[in-house]
């Protein structure tokens, strides 16, 4: 029996609306992503790539069409179930990290444990190990608002593997990260992968991450802005 998608966009539009003008994301975006994919999502600044992360998240929601996120269609989901869905299969890393700057290291990676009610002795067994495999284990006593920009990426790349979810999703994991970081969180994802067979939907604008994926999806900035009173029968249909 062939393999379900764990998860799938069906005919997906964004549209974001002002007083004025009214911008046209995507439209008619469907895609497949299975259990052990690979998959890294390229594209220049404005082409969606956040907006398609936090859609497939359930941290935004589409203006139509379907999400289904382990057969479970996620935009008919309330805040609450959306987000036992989420803690239970998903580790997120995003772009604006959504660490809290007064906690320490340690704190921030501990809060999905703590939110599943993990006992406080195996949580600091679970956040030790973390720390120490993206290399910030003597560094957990720290505060994140004392930490370089590309310490923070990594503390956030940790909170979202935690959990050990199937899914991951990270949103430009190396970006201002040194070339040996770098090389260091590609070789990471590569084998949480390859040995663990996570699900991985990364965005990225570094070739060598794109390299080692299974599947590669490229936006391009298509979004179509047109004045609020327009009919939006007459705009052009958007599709990937």
């Amino acid at each position: 029996m062939p393999e379900k998608p764990i998860i799938r966009l069906i005919d997906v539009e964004k549209v974001y609306r002002t007083e004025d003008e009214v911008i046209l994301i995507f439209n008619g975006l469907s895609l497949d992503i299975y259990p052990n994919d690979f998959l890294v999502i390229t594209g220049s600044t404005g082409s969606g790539k956040t907006t398609l992360m936090n859609i497939i998240a359930g941290l935004d929601r589409p203006s139509s069409g379907m999400v289904l996120v382990n057969g479970v269609d996620i935009t008919k989901l309330s805040e609450d179930k959306l987000s036992r869905l989420r803690a239970k299969l998903m580790g997120i890393s995003l772009q604006s990290q959504s660490l809290l700057p007064n906690l320490t290291v340690y704190e921030n990676v501990e809060l999905p444990l703590i939110a599943r009610g993990v006992p406080p002795r195996k949580r600091a067994e679970m956040v030790e190990q973390v720390l120490d495999v993206i290399g910030l284990l003597g560094k957990g006593y720290r505060r994140i608002e004392r930490l370089s920009f590309g310490e923070r990426q990594c503390v956030s790349i940790a909170r979202a593997l935690v959990t050990d979810p199937p899914i991951l999703v990270l949103d430009e994991p190396t970006q201002h990260l040194d070339p040996m970081t770098t090389e260091f969180i590609i070789s990471l994802l590569r084998g949480l992968h390859m040995r663990k067979g996570k699900t991985l939907i990364v965005t990225t604008r570094t070739r060598k991450l794109a390299d080692v994926a299974t599947k590669v999806l490229q936006l391009r900035k298509r979004s179509f802005r047109y004045p609020a009173s327009e009919d939006r029968a007459a705009s052009p249909r958007l599709s990937e």
